[in-house]
C-alpha cells in the first residue's frame, strides 16, 4: 500500500512537471503497475511480518529504473521495438492482468458500482 501510495504521488508531481515546465500540455502522467506481481512474489519470500521486504522491493525498483535508464541513453529501445512487437508485448500484458485478477475481483465484488465507473472502456 505505502508503495502504492508513492506510486500516486509520484504520477502527480510528473504530471505537475510535464503541465507547467514540459511541454505543457495537458498530459496525466500514470504508471502500469506490472510491477505489482514482482511485489508479491518478494513479499512472498520472506517471512511474515519481515521489515526487509519493503528494503528488497525498493531496491528492485532502483535497479529496474537503473536498468530503464540505460537503455534509454544506450538507444537500444529502437533495436528491442523491432524485436518485441505488439504480437509479443500484448500476451505479456495478457498474464500481467490475469495474474492480478484475483485480487481485483476480490476489490470489485465488494462494491460493483464503482468497480463498473473505474474500470477502462
Amino acid at each position: 500500500v505505502l508503495f502504492i501510495s508513492a506510486v500516486f504521488v509520484s504520477m502527480g508531481i510528473a504530471t505537475l512537471l510535464q503541465v507547467t515546465i514540459g511541454t505543457r500540455l495537458p498530459l496525466v502522467q500514470g504508471s502500469a503497475f506490472a510491477f505489482i506481481p514482482v511485489m508479491y512474489v518478494i513479499v512472498q519470500s520472506v517471512e511474515p511480518g519481515d521489515e526487509l521486504a519493503l528494503r528488497y522491493i525498493g531496491g528492485a525498483l532502483l535497479l529496474g529504473a537503473t536498468v530503464q535508464i540505460g537503455l534509454g541513453f544506450t538507444q537500444l529501445v529502437g533495436l528491442l521495438r523491432r524485436i518485441f512487437t505488439p504480437v509479443v508485448i500484448g500476451p505479456v500484458i495478457l498474464v500481467i492482468g490475469l495474474s492480478l485478477f484475483e485480487a481485483g475481483a476480490k476489490k470489485a465484488g465488494q462494491n460493483w458500482p464503482i468497480a463498473v465507473i473505474t474500470t477502462p472502456a
